[in-house]
């Protein structure tokens, strides 16, 4: 997914008396010591954690039912901030385009995402900006996907523009070089969300609006 850095996370090999420890390694004195995990491996421990929230009670989707799944507006906006990852559908003219995605944040105000304006999608977005997004926790044995439609606006908020760019670290040499003006900000307000799983594929669909 293009802006995404991927992650490398240390290995951990398992032995019959501690499976929670990782590998261990030589320092100079030949003496060995435990590699500590560096902070990507941290955050995707804590991100791991938090996803329990939502997959808690079930062993897979056969245990799933549709009153487990459904989601109000607060656990909605909660299980995307935890599943920042998405997938973003436009079209243009007659022709369908998805692609991956970044949340910068979803709360009452609105689900804030930014892209550049040299993108495809921005001119996407200036003709038609009606979308829908799909958000997933990424568990195959226990898979719960939302999806929301809606129509977005772009926001012209400098200093939210600022704000994003300090809190990700790889736009700042682009934004550095073109400047703020070219780094475009979109906000949905108008959503309505879907939540589907494996379980209730057959189930008629309910709708939440955010």
């Amino acid at each position: 997914m293009e802006g995404i850095v991927p992650l490398s996370v240390p290995r951990c090999q398992e032995d019959k008396q501690q499976s929670d420890r990782c590998s261990m390694s030589k320092d100079k004195s030949g003496q060995s010591s435990s590699q500590k995990p560096d902070l990507l491996y941290n955050a995707a421990i804590a991100a791991s954690e938090v996803r329990k929230l939502f997959t808690s009670g079930t062993t897979g989707p056969s245990r799933q039912t549709q009153k487990e799944v459904d989601m109000n507006k607060k656990q909605v906006l909660e299980f995307i901030n935890v599943n920042p990852i998405f997938h973003l559908a436009t079209v243009d003219g007659d022709t369908p385009h998805v692609r991956g995605m970044l949340l910068y944040r979803a709360d009452e105000h609105g689900i804030v995402f930014n892209t550049g304006k040299i993108k495809d999608l921005y001119r996407q977005l200036a003709v038609n900006p009606k979308v829908e997004m799909c958000f997933s926790n990424g568990i195959f044995e226990n898979l719960i996907q939302v999806r929301i439609a809606g129509t977005v606006k772009p926001l012209e908020d400098l200093d939210l523009k600022k704000e994003i760019v300090q809190k990700r670290d790889f736009l700042k040499p682009w934004v550095d070089k073109v400047g703020y003006e070219q780094l475009a900000v979109y906000v949905m307000t108008d959503g309505v969300a879907t939540v589907w799983t494996m379980a209730t594929n057959t189930e008629p669909k309910r709708f939440v609006k955010l």
